[in-house]
């Protein structure tokens, strides 16, 4: 992917995986240690325990 995309976007995929660097949006708990930026703009608003999920 490019820098076309923003942080924590969603977009529509028709696909059985997820292309790289990317996750599903499936309500999935995601480890902070590896998607630090993500969890530091988006902190435990959906979920997670806000020290390693």
């Amino acid at each position: 992917m490019n820098n076309a995309f923003f942080l924590g976007q969603i977009m529509m995929w028709g696909g059985t995986f997820a292309p790289q660097g990317w996750a599903f949006c499936n309500g999935q708990l995601l480890s902070i240690s590896q998607y630090d930026a993500l969890f530091s703009m988006l902190d435990t608003t959906y979920g997670g325990d806000g020290r390693t999920t």
